[in-house]
């Protein structure tokens, strides 16, 4: 009863603490958090019949496997559905005291859990290196079990007593169900891009004296088994993004997610705004050459109707010439604004090759938020880089790409490398640019154009060599 109310507590305390655990996670496709395992073996019986407390005989060493789907809620906290079966066994050549016994016992189990785990190392040292390959996890859980046990004399095989049997253990009844308490430790090594290698060992306490089928009316404490394995688990969704091994210094916590939300709304909006300036149809020229026309026809109508002055306007010149000037006027200044705001769309469009002190410079690609695919207008800037290139055969070019700073470092390290990866792409596949003449380097966020711009921070920038 201890060790049950202890293994309740411990559980306990693992879901009053996941509310902090939870609260780092950052957005994941939902199959980015799910992997599957398969395991097998050794089991080991702890109840009353067994020969030593600490050294199993080799006849009560029996073998099991079985399967884990993991849900990986945060870098620290998962929760997984766990089967087990197999076998077990003990014997017992003396009661205590010295008395002989000469019993043994064998069980056939079928057991499932739903457990929760809680990544120890990224716990309490999350700045740790190892934790970018090993993970020390604890483990606590309910389920149930179902089995079928006889006892019978150790030297004589005569049948004394079975659960889950009937015509003395000769054919098979309906199985025993009971309830099981497991807590256990593990280690998880990853090994490559998608698998994982597990080595777990847990003690699982039963909430019956019937598994090994020698039951005491004293004893209310329950027979136990422990199941130590050695699996294999296979990750789904993309490993960058898989949620089990990002580490938790990197993840975004509750209150950073709701406001890079907000900023990424924010950002999205401004680029749509962008995109709809890019069209020489904006309606700020249709409202300012709307103006500029009427502006001109009253400029057109007092030319016609006015006379020439004769004398100073002050001192009693024509008074529509004193109109015209000032018509004339705000007619220069609206032309002024309308170039201001063409060539200011003009070069958010451009995407042909400049050149400044006689350097060619070529404009940068850039991306929406989380992305890193070519939308069409940067889709025309990698065609006027592949232009440029297969314009001069001695050119290289190095693509450095760039992040804004939302979101953890390393993630950021691996968008900007995607983001020069995929124009790079573009310009092997489909421009059939020699890839020698490629070179590939990301800086994350730490080289941003704007502090408070974003959106020119996602970019990948051409550097001519």
């Amino acid at each position: 009863m201890k060790t049950i109310k202890i293994t309740l507590s411990l559980f306990l305390l693992i879901v009053l603490l996941s509310n902090k655990i939870i609260a780092q996670e950052a957005p994941k496709a939902p199959i980015d958090k799910f992997s599957l395992g398969v395991n097998f073996g050794s089991l080991l019986a702890y109840g009353d019949i067994k020969n030593y407390n600490f050294y199993p005989t080799p006849d009560e060493r029996k073998w099991g496997f079985g399967a884990v789907l993991n849900y990986q809620v945060s870098p620290i906290l998962s929760f997984q559905a766990q089967g087990i079966m197999g076998t077990l066994a003990g014997i017992k050549r003396n009661f205590i005291g010295g008395d002989p016994a000469n019993l043994k016992f064998e069980a056939k189990i079928y057991e499932g859990s739903l457990n929760t785990t809680v990544s120890l190392n990224r716990w309490w040292a999350p700045n740790l290196k190892l934790n970018e390959k090993l993970n020390f996890y604890g483990l606590a859980g309910i389920g149930l079990i179902s089995f079928r046990s006889q006892l019978r004399g150790l030297v004589d095989d005569k049948f004394i007593r079975d659960f889950g049997y009937k015509n003395n253990g000769t054919e098979n009844d309906k199985m025993t169900t009971e309830t099981v308490f497991p807590i256990g430790i593990g280690m998880k090594y990853k090994v490559s891009q998608k698998i994982d290698v597990v080595l777990e060992a847990t003690l699982r306490n039963v909430i019956t004296d019937k598994l090994d089928a020698y039951v005491r009316n004293y004893n209310s404490s329950g027979d136990k088994y422990g199941y130590t394995f050695v699996g294999i688990s296979y990750r789904f969704g993309k490993q960058e993004n898989h949620m089990e091994w990002v580490l938790p210094k990197e993840e975004v916590n509750a209150g950073d997610k709701l406001a890079m939300e907000g900023l990424n709304k924010k950002i999205d909006s401004l680029m749509n705004k962008s995109a709809a300036q890019s069209n020489l149809d904006d309606p700020r020229f249709a409202e300012l050459n709307q103006k500029i026309d009427d502006l001109t026809k009253k400029v057109n109508e007092l030319e016609n109707k006015a006379p020439v002055a004769t004398g100073n306007p002050v001192e009693g010149g024509n008074i529509d010439s004193q109109r015209l000037a000032e018509l004339n006027q705000k007619l220069n200044d609206l032309d002024n604004k309308n170039k201001e705001l063409g060539n200011k769309i003009i070069n958010m469009q451009s995407n042909t090759v400049n050149y400044e002190g006689g350097k060619a410079i070529l404009v940068s690609v850039f991306f929406d938020v989380n992305k890193s695919n070519i939308d069409k207008v940067n889709g025309e800037r990698v065609a006027s880089a592949a232009k440029y290139m297969k314009a001069d055969p001695n050119v290289k070019i190095e693509l450095v790409g760039n992040a804004d700073k939302t979101g953890g470092q390393k993630y950021n390290d691996l968008l900007s490398e995607r983001r020069a990866k995929a124009v790079q792409k573009v310009l092997i596949d489909e421009y059939g640019i020699d890839p020698s003449r490629l070179s590939i380097s990301f800086k994350g966020f730490s080289d941003p154009l704007s502090k408070t711009n974003y959106d020119v921070n996602r970019r990948v920038d051409f550097i001519i060599k």
